[in-house]
C-alpha cells in the first residue's frame, strides 16, 4: 500500500494544485491524504482496490480540507500553513 502511496503522491498532488490554484493548501491537503491512508490502510478489505480506495479517500479529503482551507483565506482566518 505504502509503494502505491508514493506511486500516486506526486499526480494527485499535481491534481489538488490545478483544482485548489494554491500550492500551499494543496500540500496541507496531500498531508492530511497522506496521513489518512496510513491511518487507515486496515481498512482495505481487498488488496486489488488498493488505487480506487486511494482515490476516493484523496477526493474526500480535496473536497473536505480542500474547501475549509480556501473558505479561510477568503475569510481572512489564518490556516494551517499560516500558524
Amino acid at each position: 500500500m505504502r509503494t502505491e502511496l508514493a506511486y500516486c503522491y506526486q499526480r494527485y498532488r499535481s491534481m489538488a494544485t490545478r483544482r485548489l490554484r494554491d500550492e500551499i493548501v494543496a500540500d496541507d491537503v496531500m498531508q492530511a491524504f497522506a496521513l489518512k491512508a496510513l491511518e487507515h490502510f486496515e481498512q482495505l478489505r481487498d488488496a486489488k482496490a488498493v488505487q480506487a480506495w486511494l482515490r476516493r479517500l484523496f477526493e474526500a479529503t480535496l473536497i473536505d480540507l480542500g474547501t475549509r482551507c480556501q473558505r479561510d483565506v477568503a475569510s481572512g482566518r489564518p490556516n494551517a500553513a499560516e500558524l
